[in-house]
């Protein structure tokens, strides 16, 4: 099982804003959209401002802090929205991708977002094979489909 790894105090404080930022005005980078999902203990909404890979056509959230609480409420809801401003795309939980799978969509987000994932695990988009493999082992990766 993958450990859970709890955000920085930055993080936590920049979340938030986030939401506000993304989830109501729309105002982010392109990619970034804030992830709606039921909380599996309250029933209450739990909002994360999240980046979205497109891989392979099809949307995958990539869970940077491991067994992350949005995770495991989006495993235990099956379902929930990504909302940008007044874009709301209701999703599904597809799949969570093998070890093997999360390579190339770990090196497609460093391409992307280079940063990011590099903070967490101190790779870049030229890092090896071997370093993505050991981040592969402890980051979840879910890829969704489109919900009716």
């Amino acid at each position: 099982m993958v450990a859970r790894r709890r955000p920085g105090p930055v993080l936590r404080l920049l979340n938030p804003l986030a939401v506000g930022f993304v989830g109501m005005l729309g105002l982010a980078p392109a990619g970034l959209m804030v992830l709606r999902v039921r909380r599996r203990v309250s029933g209450g909404i739990q909002r994360v401002p999240l980046n979205v890979l497109v891989h392979q056509g099809a949307y995958h959230l990539v869970s940077l802090h491991g067994e992350s609480d949005w995770l495991r409420n989006l495993r235990a809801a099956g379902r929930a929205t990504l909302v940008r401003g007044r874009t709301i795309v209701p999703v599904e939980v597809g799949e969570e991708l093998p070890e093997a799978e999360r390579i190339p969509a770990l090196r497609a987000y460093l391409q992307r977002w280079d940063g990011q994932l590099g903070a967490a695990f101190g790779l870049d988009r030229l890092s090896s094979d071997e370093d993505l493999r050991e981040a592969a082992a402890r980051t979840p990766i879910v890829r969704l489909k489109l919900a009716a």
